[in-house]
């Protein structure tokens, strides 16, 4: 199943009408052509048309696309442009607030001119197109819907673009506000945060700031931290999970790698709320915690066993879901022996079968982790992990490779080679030195090996996975610092 068929079953928009600002290119565009293929007829106002080359050929509903040159701040022209798609269709249904521009500059040296058009069509634009279609919204026969399009930027600040700072968390304002006042008018207002993709307008900036050309690709970063038993791995307890979190974006990281044993008292959308409240993602769900704990695993135990390990992988399926985040299988895999090896694979695929077609079903990447031959007879190296999923599981496209550096660091003779043969599966990796040691405490060259994914097209997360050594301050003190450098690269 592609993504766009996945996203197509989602919902069904036949007959809805919705105004979008900003929609020629980029994210714009792309909810475009969601929306599109789901039915919706949609206005796109714009100074530009759609490029042929940014046209898709799955653009099944570009019929239902029509984009009106004009500029998004001469408020006369966009009431009578409002005006006339209501009359033409005797509704409209939904809003989004798209267009948005950027400058960067330091904040001293910031010309007033790009202040005032930052501010006007980032911020003054989604409150007076609102207000403009607030009477039609009202009278849509379905619930009027309001989405502005903020940003990451609205909850961390970026440097070099304040401005832009401002106004996305301006726009979180506003949709507060319309959302209170309008909540009893059938207008259901919100808005969405995303993290960064590269856009046109960022190749743009990309281009008038060579220093940042380097980054053909952004990777983003996570750590650990434990819900409800501690582990090595983090540097604070279960009990401060949420100090954790704090610590995080402290750290400019992008993300949280959750480990969760059970779902007992486990609430998911408390979770992605912490995790919203500071604009962080879920790189994944470390799963490991309940073999240790309970003894689950997939296979070398009893059906009934197994049966309770597929259950709790379920659970984990269904929270990913929730948090937008991976599932890693890891340990509780099972570990196999050298005598039974060619046996466990085959009941290793059997029992991941059900999980794979689930997964699928919830859009959710399982990872499969490559672990060192002195934890698991099983999958020890990335090689491994590649003819597993290919030729045992059918290369199921909802299946990728963990890559914990620890353990290639033993298995992985020649990194570069590794990097090539997991391709696009590789959707992971775990950050330790050789030692296991917070990174350049051994002798892995994180930089070389970064640079290699990056140069490969890695756009996932690099998640820390190291003991807190050579000591839980040089953690807590260094992480922000050595992933700004790897940023960098």
């Amino acid at each position: 199943m592609t993504a766009q068929e996945y996203v197509n079953g989602l919902f069904d928009l036949t007959g809805h009408v919705g105004i979008i600002t900003g929609a020629s290119r980029g994210i714009g565009l792309g909810e475009v052509e969601a929306l599109c293929n789901a039915g919706a007829e949609i206005y796109n106002f714009d100074l530009n048309d759609v490029k042929e080359e940014d046209k898709k050929e799955s653009f099944s509903g570009m019929e239902r696309f029509h984009t009106i040159i004009c500029s998004v701040t001469e408020y006369d022209e966009l009431e009578k442009r409002i005006r006339e798609i209501a009359e033409k269709h005797g509704h409209i249904d939904f809003l989004i607030n798209n267009a948005g521009i950027t400058f960067k500059s330091r904040a001293e040296d910031f010309p007033e001119e790009r202040l005032d058009s930052i501010i006007n069509i980032n911020l003054k634009t989604p409150f007076m197109i609102s207000r403009l279609c607030y009477p039609y919204l009202k009278k849509s026969p379905f619930i009027g819907r309001i989405i502005t399009i903020s940003s990451m930027a609205s909850y961390m600040g970026f440097n070099g673009v304040l401005p832009y700072d401002m106004t996305k968390s301006g726009v979180m304002g506003l949709t507060r506000g319309l959302a209170e006042e309008w909540k009893n008018d059938n207008i259901l207002v919100n808005s969405v945060s995303p993290g960064w993709v590269l856009t046109k307008m960022n190749e743009e900036m990309f281009a008038k700031n060579p220093d940042r050309k380097g980054r053909k690709t952004i990777m983003k970063f996570s750590a650990t931290v434990t819900l409800q038993y501690d582990t090595p791995f983090s540097p604070f307890s279960h009990e401060q999970w949420q100090d954790g979190l704090d610590w995080m974006k402290k750290s400019n990281l992008d993300g949280a790698e959750l480990c969760i044993s059970n779902y007992k008292d486990i609430d998911p959308y408390k979770i992605k709320e912490e995790l919203d409240m500071r604009g962080l993602g879920c790189s994944t769900l470390s799963t490991g915690q309940a073999r240790g704990l309970e003894g689950l695993s997939l296979i070398g135990v009893s059906s009934e066993k197994v049966q309770e390990t597929q259950q709790r992988f379920w659970q984990h399926i269904d929270t990913a879901a929730i948090l937008g985040s991976k599932v890693t299988i890891g340990l509780m895999r099972g570990l196999g022996t050298e005598a039974t090896k060619k046996q466990d694979l085959y009941n290793l695929s059997e029992a991941l079968k059900p999980l794979i077609e689930y997964a699928d079903k919830k859009g959710v990447i399982l990872l499969l982790e490559a672990i060192n031959r002195y934890e698991t007879a099983l999958l020890n190296s990335a090689e491994a992990d590649m003819d597993f999923i290919v030729n045992d599981l059918g290369d199921p496209d909802c299946v990728g490779v963990l890559w914990d550096l620890f353990h290639a660091n033993i298995e992985d003779a020649d990194y570069k080679k590794s990097i090539v043969i997991m391709g696009e599966k590789l959707k992971h990796i775990h950050l330790a030195d050789s030692n296991r040691m917070f990174p350049e405490y051994g002798h892995t060259d994180f930089a070389a090996i970064l640079k290699e994914v990056k140069m490969a097209g890695f756009k996932e997360y690099c998640s820390f996975e190291c003991l807190n050594l050579p000591s839980r301050d040089i953690v807590l003190d260094q992480t922000g610092i050595w992933v700004e450098k790897m940023r960098n690269l």
